[in-house]
Protein backbone atom coordinates (compact mmCIF):
# COMPACT_ATOMS: atom_id res chain seq x y z
CA UNK A 1 0.00 0.00 0.00
CA UNK A 2 0.90 3.62 -0.60
CA UNK A 3 0.51 6.91 1.23
CA UNK A 4 -2.15 9.45 -0.14
CA UNK A 5 -2.93 13.01 1.29
CA UNK A 6 -4.82 16.15 0.02
CA UNK A 7 -4.56 19.75 1.20
CA UNK A 8 -8.55 21.24 0.72
CA UNK A 9 -8.65 24.70 0.41
CA UNK A 10 -11.67 26.97 0.55
CA UNK A 11 -13.94 27.75 -2.30
CA UNK A 12 -12.24 25.02 -4.23
CA UNK A 13 -13.32 21.65 -5.01
CA UNK A 14 -10.92 18.65 -6.13
CA UNK A 15 -12.13 15.73 -8.34
CA UNK A 16 -10.02 12.52 -7.60
CA UNK A 17 -10.29 9.14 -9.81
CA UNK A 18 -8.39 6.70 -8.04
CA UNK A 19 -5.65 4.62 -9.84
CA UNK A 20 -6.47 1.98 -7.07
CA UNK A 21 -8.49 0.81 -4.12
CA UNK A 22 -8.52 4.45 -2.19
CA UNK A 23 -9.33 4.29 1.89
CA UNK A 24 -9.74 8.02 3.44
CA UNK A 25 -8.49 7.42 6.90
CA UNK A 26 -8.59 11.11 8.58
CA UNK A 27 -9.38 14.99 8.26
CA UNK A 28 -7.39 17.32 10.40
CA UNK A 29 -7.45 20.98 10.76
CA UNK A 30 -4.02 22.42 8.97
CA UNK A 31 -1.88 24.10 11.15
CA UNK A 32 -2.52 27.36 9.76
CA UNK A 33 -6.27 27.50 10.61
CA UNK A 34 -7.04 30.08 12.23
CA UNK A 35 -10.90 31.70 11.98
CA UNK A 36 -12.47 29.66 14.34
CA UNK A 37 -15.50 28.92 12.77
CA UNK A 38 -17.11 25.48 11.86
CA UNK A 39 -15.52 23.42 8.98
CA UNK A 40 -17.12 20.84 6.75
CA UNK A 41 -15.33 18.43 4.51
CA UNK A 42 -17.42 17.16 1.28
CA UNK A 43 -17.46 14.67 -0.73
CA UNK A 44 -19.66 14.65 -4.29
CA UNK A 45 -20.34 10.59 -5.61
CA UNK A 46 -22.39 10.16 -8.80
CA UNK A 47 -23.90 13.85 -8.14
CA UNK A 48 -24.68 13.02 -4.31
CA UNK A 49 -23.02 15.35 -1.84
CA UNK A 50 -22.26 14.03 1.46
CA UNK A 51 -21.15 15.34 4.99
CA UNK A 52 -18.00 13.74 5.94
CA UNK A 53 -16.89 15.45 8.98
CA UNK A 54 -17.01 18.79 11.03
CA UNK A 55 -14.46 20.38 12.24
CA UNK A 56 -13.31 23.36 14.80
CA UNK A 57 -10.39 24.72 16.11
CA UNK A 58 -10.27 24.53 19.73
CA UNK A 59 -13.17 22.09 19.91
CA UNK A 60 -12.45 19.22 17.50
CA UNK A 61 -9.57 19.58 14.97
CA UNK A 62 -9.17 16.09 13.73
CA UNK A 63 -11.45 13.17 12.92
CA UNK A 64 -11.16 9.63 12.18
CA UNK A 65 -12.33 7.94 9.07
CA UNK A 66 -13.14 4.88 7.51
CA UNK A 67 -14.08 5.83 3.62
CA UNK A 68 -13.26 3.33 0.67
CA UNK A 69 -13.13 4.06 -2.87
CA UNK A 70 -13.03 1.59 -5.32
CA UNK A 71 -10.22 1.51 -8.23
CA UNK A 72 -11.68 3.69 -11.36
CA UNK A 73 -13.97 5.53 -9.15
CA UNK A 74 -14.19 9.38 -9.20
CA UNK A 75 -15.34 11.37 -6.04
CA UNK A 76 -14.93 15.49 -5.43
CA UNK A 77 -13.71 16.64 -2.44
CA UNK A 78 -14.72 20.37 -0.78
CA UNK A 79 -14.85 21.84 2.15
CA UNK A 80 -17.43 24.98 3.46
CA UNK A 81 -15.62 27.21 6.06
CA UNK A 82 -12.50 29.51 5.94
CA UNK A 83 -10.20 26.85 7.02
CA UNK A 84 -7.69 24.31 5.40
CA UNK A 85 -8.12 20.68 5.96
CA UNK A 86 -5.90 17.86 5.08
CA UNK A 87 -7.21 14.72 3.43
CA UNK A 88 -4.89 11.12 4.41
CA UNK A 89 -5.32 7.73 3.71
CA UNK A 90 -3.58 5.24 1.94
CA UNK A 91 -3.78 3.17 -1.59
CA UNK A 92 -4.78 -0.44 -1.34
CA UNK A 93 -3.89 -2.52 -4.27
CA UNK A 94 -6.76 -4.82 -5.34
CA UNK A 95 -6.96 -8.04 -3.96
CA UNK A 96 -4.91 -10.76 -6.16
CA UNK A 97 -7.26 -13.67 -7.58
CA UNK A 98 -4.80 -15.98 -6.43
CA UNK A 99 -1.13 -15.80 -4.30
CA UNK A 100 1.37 -16.02 -6.07
CA UNK A 101 4.33 -18.35 -5.29
CA UNK A 102 7.81 -17.45 -5.61
CA UNK A 103 10.24 -19.97 -7.19
CA UNK A 104 12.44 -19.06 -3.72
CA UNK A 105 9.78 -19.83 -1.23
CA UNK A 106 9.16 -23.51 -2.96
CA UNK A 107 10.70 -26.64 -1.73
CA UNK A 108 13.28 -28.56 -3.95
CA UNK A 109 11.12 -31.41 -5.19
CA UNK A 110 8.38 -28.89 -6.20
CA UNK A 111 10.75 -26.37 -8.01
CA UNK A 112 12.09 -29.31 -9.58
CA UNK A 113 8.72 -30.46 -11.16
CA UNK A 114 8.02 -27.13 -12.61
CA UNK A 115 12.08 -26.20 -14.28
CA UNK A 116 10.45 -29.68 -16.04
CA UNK A 117 7.87 -28.50 -16.92
CA UNK A 118 9.37 -25.08 -18.58
CA UNK A 119 7.72 -23.04 -15.51
CA UNK A 120 10.88 -20.54 -15.37
CA UNK A 121 11.39 -17.97 -17.50
CA UNK A 122 14.46 -19.01 -19.38
CA UNK A 123 13.27 -21.74 -20.70
CA UNK A 124 9.68 -20.15 -21.70
CA UNK A 125 9.50 -19.05 -25.40
CA UNK A 126 8.46 -15.98 -25.55
CA UNK A 127 8.14 -15.61 -29.00
CA UNK A 128 5.91 -18.71 -29.34
CA UNK A 129 3.59 -16.08 -27.12
CA UNK A 130 3.59 -13.44 -29.62
CA UNK A 131 2.18 -15.66 -32.63
CA UNK A 132 -0.89 -16.29 -33.11
CA UNK A 133 -1.95 -19.59 -33.54
CA UNK A 134 -2.64 -21.31 -37.12
CA UNK A 135 -5.58 -22.67 -37.70
CA UNK A 136 -5.98 -26.82 -39.87
CA UNK A 137 -7.44 -26.46 -42.79
CA UNK A 138 -8.70 -29.98 -43.02
CA UNK A 139 -9.78 -29.88 -45.85
CA UNK A 140 -6.80 -28.35 -48.00
CA UNK A 141 -5.20 -31.22 -46.06
CA UNK A 142 -7.50 -34.26 -47.51
CA UNK A 143 -6.38 -32.60 -50.93
CA UNK A 144 -3.08 -32.38 -51.21
CA UNK A 145 -2.82 -35.98 -49.81
CA UNK A 146 -4.87 -37.52 -52.50
CA UNK A 147 -2.48 -37.65 -55.16
CA UNK A 148 0.08 -39.47 -52.82
CA UNK A 149 -2.03 -42.47 -51.87
CA UNK A 150 -1.79 -43.79 -56.02
CA UNK A 151 2.34 -42.94 -56.11
CA UNK A 152 3.15 -46.38 -55.46
CA UNK A 153 0.72 -48.07 -57.70
CA UNK A 154 2.24 -47.41 -61.52
CA UNK A 155 -1.03 -48.15 -62.68
CA UNK A 156 -2.72 -45.25 -61.04
CA UNK A 157 -0.24 -42.64 -62.24
CA UNK A 158 -2.39 -41.45 -65.00
CA UNK A 159 -5.16 -40.44 -62.58
CA UNK A 160 -2.95 -38.93 -60.43
CA UNK A 161 -1.62 -36.69 -63.08
CA UNK A 162 -4.99 -36.28 -63.95
CA UNK A 163 -6.57 -34.96 -60.56
CA UNK A 164 -3.23 -32.51 -59.91
CA UNK A 165 -4.26 -31.34 -63.11
CA UNK A 166 -7.97 -30.92 -62.47
CA UNK A 167 -7.93 -29.52 -58.91
CA UNK A 168 -4.71 -26.75 -60.12
CA UNK A 169 -6.06 -23.58 -60.66
CA UNK A 170 -4.14 -23.30 -63.50
CA UNK A 171 -6.05 -26.12 -64.97
CA UNK A 172 -9.55 -24.68 -64.93
CA UNK A 173 -9.30 -23.00 -68.35
CA UNK A 174 -8.42 -25.53 -70.10
CA UNK A 175 -11.51 -27.61 -70.76
CA UNK A 176 -12.61 -30.49 -70.31
CA UNK A 177 -10.23 -33.62 -70.74
CA UNK A 178 -11.10 -37.24 -72.58
CA UNK A 179 -12.48 -39.34 -70.20
CA UNK A 180 -12.35 -36.60 -67.05
CA UNK A 181 -15.79 -37.65 -66.27
CA UNK A 182 -14.42 -41.42 -64.99
CA UNK A 183 -12.10 -39.79 -62.37
CA UNK A 184 -12.77 -40.39 -58.50
CA UNK A 185 -12.91 -35.73 -58.42
CA UNK A 186 -15.91 -35.48 -61.29
CA UNK A 187 -18.32 -38.37 -60.07
CA UNK A 188 -17.85 -36.56 -56.88
CA UNK A 189 -18.46 -33.52 -58.29
CA UNK A 190 -15.30 -31.67 -57.36
CA UNK A 191 -13.26 -29.28 -59.48
CA UNK A 192 -13.97 -29.63 -62.67
CA UNK A 193 -13.28 -26.52 -65.29
CA UNK A 194 -17.29 -26.23 -65.26
CA UNK A 195 -17.05 -25.20 -60.88
CA UNK A 196 -13.40 -23.16 -60.92
CA UNK A 197 -14.38 -21.64 -57.53
CA UNK A 198 -13.55 -24.84 -55.85
CA UNK A 199 -9.66 -23.60 -54.73
CA UNK A 200 -8.29 -24.02 -51.94
CA UNK A 201 -9.01 -20.44 -51.17
CA UNK A 202 -12.26 -20.60 -51.15
CA UNK A 203 -12.85 -24.20 -49.66
CA UNK A 204 -16.06 -24.38 -47.08
CA UNK A 205 -15.21 -24.77 -43.28
CA UNK A 206 -11.82 -22.85 -43.69
CA UNK A 207 -11.62 -20.82 -40.01
CA UNK A 208 -12.98 -17.40 -40.21
CA UNK A 209 -11.70 -14.80 -37.11
CA UNK A 210 -15.07 -15.88 -35.05
CA UNK A 211 -14.09 -18.86 -34.54
CA UNK A 212 -11.74 -19.89 -31.42
CA UNK A 213 -8.27 -20.39 -32.25
CA UNK A 214 -6.13 -23.18 -30.00
CA UNK A 215 -2.75 -23.86 -28.86
CA UNK A 216 -0.90 -25.82 -26.27
CA UNK A 217 2.30 -24.19 -24.87
CA UNK A 218 5.03 -26.39 -23.64
CA UNK A 219 5.16 -25.85 -19.92
CA UNK A 220 1.33 -26.98 -20.11
CA UNK A 221 -0.67 -23.89 -20.48
CA UNK A 222 -3.77 -24.40 -22.89
CA UNK A 223 -4.64 -20.62 -25.01
CA UNK A 224 -7.80 -20.54 -26.49
CA UNK A 225 -8.14 -17.06 -28.45
CA UNK A 226 -12.27 -16.87 -28.61
CA UNK A 227 -12.23 -12.87 -30.00
CA UNK A 228 -8.93 -11.40 -31.11
CA UNK A 229 -9.42 -7.77 -30.13
CA UNK A 230 -8.20 -4.51 -31.80
CA UNK A 231 -4.81 -1.95 -30.88
CA UNK A 232 -1.54 -3.46 -30.20
CA UNK A 233 -0.50 -6.84 -28.42
CA UNK A 234 0.04 -6.09 -24.52
CA UNK A 235 3.54 -6.69 -23.17
CA UNK A 236 5.45 -7.12 -19.99
CA UNK A 237 5.97 -4.17 -17.76
CA UNK A 238 2.42 -3.02 -19.19
CA UNK A 239 -0.32 -2.36 -16.97
CA UNK A 240 -3.49 -4.28 -18.18
CA UNK A 241 -7.25 -4.51 -17.42
CA UNK A 242 -9.27 -7.63 -17.50
CA UNK A 243 -12.57 -9.44 -16.25
CA UNK A 244 -12.40 -12.60 -15.73
CA UNK A 245 -13.80 -15.60 -14.11
CA UNK A 246 -12.22 -18.34 -12.82
CA UNK A 247 -13.92 -22.20 -12.09
CA UNK A 248 -12.13 -25.67 -11.41
CA UNK A 249 -12.12 -28.84 -13.68
CA UNK A 250 -15.47 -29.73 -12.27
CA UNK A 251 -17.15 -26.24 -13.54
CA UNK A 252 -17.21 -24.75 -9.74
CA UNK A 253 -16.56 -20.83 -10.02
CA UNK A 254 -14.36 -19.42 -6.85
CA UNK A 255 -12.83 -16.42 -8.30
CA UNK A 256 -14.36 -13.81 -10.79
CA UNK A 257 -14.61 -9.40 -11.37
CA UNK A 258 -16.95 -8.60 -13.97
CA UNK A 259 -17.10 -5.10 -13.22
CA UNK A 260 -16.53 -2.71 -15.83
CA UNK A 261 -13.53 -1.62 -15.23
CA UNK A 262 -11.50 -4.90 -14.60
CA UNK A 263 -8.99 -5.98 -12.13
CA UNK A 264 -5.46 -3.91 -13.02
CA UNK A 265 -2.22 -5.41 -12.31
CA UNK A 266 1.35 -5.42 -14.16
CA UNK A 267 1.78 -7.93 -16.70
CA UNK A 268 4.99 -10.10 -16.51
CA UNK A 269 6.06 -8.94 -12.96
CA UNK A 270 5.07 -11.26 -10.65
CA UNK A 271 1.69 -9.16 -9.13
CA UNK A 272 0.01 -12.55 -10.52
CA UNK A 273 0.43 -16.25 -10.91
CA UNK A 274 2.92 -17.34 -13.93
CA UNK A 275 -0.18 -18.91 -15.93
CA UNK A 276 -1.71 -15.18 -15.84
CA UNK A 277 1.72 -13.46 -16.83
CA UNK A 278 2.52 -15.89 -19.96
CA UNK A 279 -1.17 -16.20 -20.65
CA UNK A 280 -2.51 -12.62 -20.77
CA UNK A 281 0.45 -11.45 -22.64
CA UNK A 282 -0.66 -10.91 -26.67
CA UNK A 283 -3.86 -10.05 -25.90
CA UNK A 284 -5.78 -7.05 -27.25
CA UNK A 285 -8.00 -4.67 -25.88
CA UNK A 286 -11.64 -6.15 -26.77
CA UNK A 287 -9.88 -9.41 -27.14
CA UNK A 288 -11.11 -12.57 -25.13
CA UNK A 289 -9.32 -15.88 -23.81
CA UNK A 290 -10.13 -18.93 -22.19
CA UNK A 291 -6.64 -20.13 -20.41
CA UNK A 292 -6.71 -23.40 -18.92
CA UNK A 293 -3.67 -23.32 -16.20
CA UNK A 294 -1.46 -26.30 -14.74
CA UNK A 295 -1.17 -27.02 -11.12
CA UNK A 296 2.48 -25.85 -11.94
CA UNK A 297 1.45 -22.24 -12.79
CA UNK A 298 -0.84 -21.63 -10.27
CA UNK A 299 -1.39 -22.90 -6.64
CA UNK A 300 1.19 -25.71 -6.80
CA UNK A 301 0.95 -28.65 -4.78
CA UNK A 302 -0.69 -26.39 -1.82
CA UNK A 303 -3.27 -25.42 -3.57
CA UNK A 304 -5.68 -22.44 -1.82
CA UNK A 305 -7.83 -23.46 0.92
CA UNK A 306 -10.70 -23.92 0.87
CA UNK A 307 -11.62 -23.14 -2.72
CA UNK A 308 -9.23 -24.36 -4.09
CA UNK A 309 -8.03 -28.05 -3.60
CA UNK A 310 -3.70 -28.68 -4.09
CA UNK A 311 -2.62 -29.32 -7.67
CA UNK A 312 -5.73 -27.70 -9.05
CA UNK A 313 -6.18 -27.44 -12.81
CA UNK A 314 -7.24 -23.68 -13.30
CA UNK A 315 -9.35 -22.82 -16.10
CA UNK A 316 -10.06 -19.11 -16.79
CA UNK A 317 -12.45 -17.00 -18.86
CA UNK A 318 -10.54 -13.73 -19.73
CA UNK A 319 -11.31 -10.55 -21.68
CA UNK A 320 -9.00 -7.49 -21.53
CA UNK A 321 -10.50 -4.48 -21.14
CA UNK A 322 -7.92 -2.32 -20.94
CA UNK A 323 -4.13 -1.53 -21.43
CA UNK A 324 -1.91 1.28 -21.02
Amino acid sequence: MSFWGIELLPGKKYEQTCDDNLNVTAAVLATTASHGGRNSVQAEVDGNVFTIANLKIDSKEQKSLDLFFEQGESVTFFITGQDPIHLSGYYQPQEMPFDMDDEEGMDEEELQRQLALGMNDESFDDSEEEEAPKPVEKKNQKQQQQPAKGTPNAKNGNNQKQKAAETSPAAAPQGKRKGEANTPNAKKGKSTPESPSATPSSAPGTPTADKSLSKQMPNGLRITDVTIGSGEPVKNGAFVRVKYVGRLENGKKFDSCEKASGFRFRLGVGEVIKGWDHGVKGMRVGGKRTLVIPAALGYGSRGAPPDIPPNATLHFDVECVGAN
